[in-house]
């Protein structure tokens, strides 16, 4: 062998390292990728769910709650006065 042959193989198989770990990098490079979309994702649910619990344990909203139920039942009472059916309402409030 002469050395032109033998750098001809050099080349070779350094252009076929260069090809395999091109091919290397991206297949880690998909799967970081996967990995910080997940990462974000459950992230972005944890802050919300947080922000909900931070919510529901306010006392104030949960008696703002309770006093929308209340207006609520008040408005289907009136439902009914409205389509004569206060005599029944009437009754109940006895």
């Amino acid at each position: 062998m002469n050395w032109d042959a033998i750098g001809a193989a050099g080349e070779i198989l350094g252009a076929l390292a260069v090809v395999v770990s091109i091919g290397y990098l991206s297949i880690q490079i998909r799967s970081n990728t996967r990995a910080t979309r997940a990462s974000a994702g459950f992230d972005a649910m944890h802050s919300w769910a947080d922000s909900n619990l931070w919510i529901a344990g306010l006392e104030r909203v949960l008696a703002l709650n309770k006093y929308g139920r209340r207006t609520a039942v008040s408005v289907r009472q009136k439902h009914h006065i409205n389509h004569g059916e206060a005599p029944q309402l009437l009754r109940r409030n006895r």
